[in-house]
């Protein structure tokens, strides 16, 4: 693929979001964007970028946000604010995490047991891939397995019959020329790079077919953030999302 810069190709897909380009986040302040596509979701989720942050919620609850918002538009609220402020509202803290991004494959570190990776069929592997999620639910939701929507592509190692690990990818929702990866181990298979692996063989792909790998994760899944890092991935956002009760 053509070279693109991944962190500018990432502001500038999230600035388009508040009707704005990629210099959104060389300046300080906050921005609060009532988002059509959020609407009915009273979520409200913070994206600390650079020197700006970017509040994206359900126009239901953008009034209530604006008011706890009190710092004014020219000062970058950090998610610790962020979510004290909502916390009283809050019918759900989501939690925090991160959003990477990687650029030029050739730094990317290979390893683990590489021959070892195939790709999946929803169909066909389903049920390995149902025995993964029973294994550790905790772990699927954060890798967003669906069961009843399984990512299109899906690559895994599998061992005696029982899969070990798994990567898959899907278009990022605000911008589809980024794919975001979710990736499993096992928990009786880790500590043997197979996530390592299977990441570094999704991301070939989403290069190959144009476009940019994203990689998110919880801020406290301290594992999967060293796995990214490993690999090669550049941190790009911190961001934190609340579910505010109705009123």
């Amino acid at each position: 693929m053509s070279p693109v810069d991944p962190v500018r190709a990432f502001r500038s897909a999230l600035a388009r979001v508040a009707g704005a380009d990629a210099a959104l986040f060389e300046t300080p302040g906050t921005t609060i964007v009532r988002e059509a596509g959020r609407q009915g979701t009273s979520v409200a989720s913070a994206y600390c970028v650079g020197a700006h942050a970017l509040v994206r919620c359900d126009p239901a609850i953008a009034p209530r946000v604006e008011a706890l918002l009190v710092d004014g538009p020219d000062h970058a609220i950090d998610l610790d604010r962020f979510e004290a402020l909502l916390r009283p509202g809050a019918e759900t803290m989501h939690g925090r995490g991160l959003v990477h991004v990687m650029g030029d494959l050739a730094d990317m570190q290979v390893g683990g047991p590489a021959g070892e990776v195939r790709t999946l069929d929803r169909v066909a592997d389903r049920d390995l891939i149902a025995g993964l999620v029973a294994a550790d639910e905790e772990g699927a939701d954060e890798a967003e397995i669906d069961m009843d929507e399984l990512d299109e592509r899906i690559v895994g190692v599998v061992r005696d019959s029982v899969l070990v690990a798994y990567a898959s990818e899907c278009p990022w929702d605000t911008d589809g020329s980024f794919a975001d990866i979710g990736v499993m181990t096992h928990p009786d298979h880790r500590g043997q790079r197979l996530g390592h692996a299977v990441v570094v063989e999704v991301t070939r792909s989403i290069d190959d077919a144009g476009r940019i790998p994203m990689y998110r994760c919880n801020l406290d899944n301290t594992a999967s953030r060293a796995l990214c890092q490993a690999v090669g991935y550049t941190e790009v956002a911190a961001l934190a999302a609340v579910s505010l009760r109705s009123d």
